[in-house]
Formats: C-alpha cells, structure tokens, sequence
C-alpha cells in the first residue's frame, strides 16, 4: 500500500500537523475504528482531557496493533473535543502519538457527547 499526500500551492498549508488529503494506493485492508473516548480499561472516565487524550490514543494504537497495523496506516482521524480551549493540549498528545506522520483529520468543537464525562472523542481510518 502507498499513501500520498496533497498539498496543493493555490491552498493554504494545514493549521497544524496534519495532510490536507492523503491518497491511498493498492490497500488491500481497511479499518474504520469507532470514536474512541477516554475511558480506563474498567471503562471509567480517566481525569482531565490530556488523561482522556492519552488513553484515547493509547487505544488505537492497541487496536491498530490488533488489527496488524500501526499509526502509519492512519489514513484519516476525526477528533471531537467539548471545549475550544483544548485545542492545543489536543495537538501536543496528537503530535506524540503520530510521530510525524501525517494523514487527513478533522476537528470539531462539539456541545457535548454521549455522556458529559467525555471531554473527548477520536475515531480512526486506518488501510494496509
């Protein structure tokens, strides 16, 4: 499988680390990974967003890893906070996790999710 990405010179550049389109070549797999909230492994809300964050991507990585793939297989993510003011902490845990790689992402400030607990959300495109 290949990946691309498209950053075309008449488009601004992305606002931070991600593509603006990411093209993918030959996959032979797909993984489409639910939203994934910020729970422990007894399902307990984990205190604080970065806390949500970190367990969040921690488990992509385990069902990327699952599934006999890792973050750079990440075609497109999808990241939903409760509070603009997270913006940034966001992008610090997001950074870390994807270790420079880059795919397509969209980030929404939503009024809440299924629960107020949750502070944030992620669900994941992944092919090989």
């Amino acid at each position: 499988m290949k990946m691309i990405n498209h950053q075309p010179a008449t488009v601004h550049k992305p606002f931070s680390a991600y593509a603006l389109a990411t093209e993918v070549q030959d996959a032979t797999r797909w993984l489409h990974i639910s939203g994934q909230v910020g729970a422990d492994s007894e399902g307990k809300p984990v205190e604080g967003v970065e806390g949500q964050l970190e367990a969040i991507f921690f488990k992509l990585g385990e069902i990327l890893a699952e599934a006999g793939m890792d973050r750079t297989n990440l075609v497109k993510i999808t990241i939903f906070l409760t509070r603009a003011e997270d913006v940034g902490v966001m992008r610090e845990v997001r950074d870390r996790f994807m270790a420079g790689h880059l795919c397509a992402s969209s980030l929404l400030i939503v009024a809440g999710l299924s629960s107020p607990n949750w502070l944030a959300e992620v669900e994941a495109v992944a092919a090989a």
